[in-house]
């Protein structure tokens, strides 16, 4: 009996998404416009979590120190670094290094250079170069400098500028993510309407073959059956073309701004996460096609079940 009714509801589903080709086609599409935006929110969450680990990756925790510190004093000191929480490595450069340096970026400018040799003595400041495990370490490691014994050997460090780039970069990532989650879930709300709406007028083309139904003592369920198959089958194109868009999208991107994507990895993190991505996409299109599908059957049930009681009184 189960089986029976459930290969009517699905014929019946089927029926009515092929009776239906234009409600059809605009659900569908509202479902992929939705997906595509909840499929956003993962992809656009990887690229900008990227983008900051890439910025923090980048930017070092530079400590210039005096000019009269020695060299195994600079040495002692990032022993000492390299115990605190959150430092990941340190790196000592030189006065001589310094110099080396400054020469090769800058030894076009020949009035530098001659600036340079009529000094004399070596301008430039030893340095620690702190590599810095987690954004969150930051604070902690400005307030240790600022608090440790060697604090009056530092001449200058970069540490507060850098942290503000970070800063601003979270700012800008919460930012979008924000946005992205509210479109999600007024695109999603959409999608749900139209299926609602679509699925009303379904029914109100049946209404005199589901008041005949219920007259003759039709339970909700076997009501409702065929047109919570109808909502699943919306869901189920729904997300089955937006995962067809998304490979090729992926694919073309890959091959136009391949440079841009492998820099934060999209594709790799699209193509390995593909399974789990169209589960989701599935999942998430098919509760859309039933929930709504459920709710607009059971509204009209509801209005049904009282005007055939008006009737009988």
């Amino acid at each position: 009996m189960i089986i029976t009714n459930f290969k009517r509801a699905c014929k019946s589903g089927f029926d009515n998404v092929c009776r239906n080709k234009i409600l059809t086609l605009a659900t569908i599409i509202a479902f992929v416009v939705s997906l595509m935006l909840i499929s956003g929110v993962f992809l656009m969450n990887h690229i900008f979590s990227s983008f900051t680990k890439e910025i923090e990756s980048k930017v070092d925790l530079v400590i210039y120190f005096n000019l009269n510190v020695s060299e195994d004093q600079v040495l002692n000191i990032k022993d000492e670094m390299m115990s605190v929480t959150g430092v990941q490595d340190v790196l000592y450069v030189s006065q001589t290094e310094a110099l080396n340096n400054f020469k090769e970026k800058r030894g076009y400018d020949q009035i530098l250079m001659r600036a340079l040799e009529e000094l004399g003595d070596n301008p430039l400041s030893a340095s620690l170069n702190i590599k810095v495990a987690d954004s969150k370490h930051y604070n902690d490691i400005l307030s240790y400098l600022e608090n440790s014994d060697f604090d009056d050997q530092i001449m200058n460090m970069n540490m507060v500028q850098n942290q503000e780039v970070i800063d601003n970069a979270n700012v800008l990532v919460t930012s979008i993510n924000i946005t992205y989650i509210f479109l999600t879930i007024l695109f999603s709300l959409i999608a749900c309407i139209v299926c609602f709406n679509s699925v009303r007028i379904a029914i109100h083309n049946r209404s005199d073959e589901i008041d005949i139904m219920k007259l003759v003592g039709a339970s909700n369920l076997f009501i409702q059956g065929p047109f919570l198959i109808e909502g699943i089958i919306y869901g189920f194109f729904g997300a089955i073309i937006n995962l067809i868009i998304y490979l090729i999208f992926m694919y073309a991107m890959s091959i136009k701004l391949g440079a841009f994507f492998g820099m934060f990895g999209v594709s790799s993190y699209f193509f390995s996460n593909f399974f789990l991505f169209a589960v989701i996409n599935i999942g998430v299109g098919i509760l859309f096609g039933i929930l709504s599908s459920f709710f607009a059957v059971s509204k009209y049930l509801k209005k049904s079940i009282k005007h055939l009681s008006w009737r009988k009184s």
